[in-house]
């Protein structure tokens, strides 16, 4: 096995772990965020109390995960370069795996949202499910 095929390994098995420790940490995150998770099910948001503030919740997910987007999208990217096939044919193959820029671009709009919510929950305007309709419409 050469180098740059055990350094891609390597870097993929890291990636592997990162996303797995985000999703674990966030599931926990999301059961836990009132000390009592059955306040999570039986309350409106804007009437809980002993809860974190949900919208920087939500944009520490929004952030980290466009982050992990970022670098599962370009974590390829070296080895699709360095492929034995005629330019042409990597500039398709690369093309093809950019696609996944559009989740990157869903991304942004969703954190885009989320800062009109911010702003929109911060101005004592307390409907969070009508705010956040949009988000996951």
């Amino acid at each position: 096995m050469s180098i740059r095929v055990y350094r891609f390994l390597i870097v993929n098995t890291i990636l592997v772990v990162i996303v797995v420790s985000w999703a674990v940490a966030f599931f926990f995150a999301t059961v836990l965020q009132c000390k009592d998770p059955i306040t999570l099910w039986t309350t409106f948001e804007y009437a809980r109390t002993d809860c974190v503030v949900t919208i920087y919740f939500y944009y520490a997910v929004l952030i980290t995960g466009f982050i992990t987007d970022l670098l599962i999208l370009t974590s390829s990217l070296p080895i699709i370069l360095r492929l034995q096939m005629p330019l042409k044919h990597r500039v398709v193959v690369a093309g093809i795996l950019l696609l996944g820029a559009v989740v990157c671009g869903a991304g942004i709009a969703r954190f885009v949202t989320f800062i009109n919510i911010g702003r929109g929950i911060f101005a004592n305007i307390y409907d969070l499910t009508y705010f956040t309709t949009p988000v996951f419409a």
